[in-house]
């Protein structure tokens, strides 16, 4: 009986993700381009957001 290969399947990425994917210090620019993104659209501005925001940030504080 012979055996077959299947060809490789193609991924398709999003052209941001073609473009540099990390930068210095392994930075995700695909991060900090959705991250402008919230801020211009004003979604850090909810009281919801901007609490779970600070939380967050003061875990991140008492780990270090």
């Amino acid at each position: 009986m012979a055996t077959t290969r299947r060809k490789p399947r193609r991924t398709r990425r999003s052209p941001q993700a073609t473009l540099v994917t990390r930068g210095p210090e392994g930075l995700r620019w695909s991060k900090v381009i959705a991250a402008q993104t919230r801020i211009a659209s004003g979604h850090y501005d909810r009281d919801d957001v901007r609490t779970e925001l600070v939380e967050a940030v003061l875990r991140e504080i008492r780990k270090g």
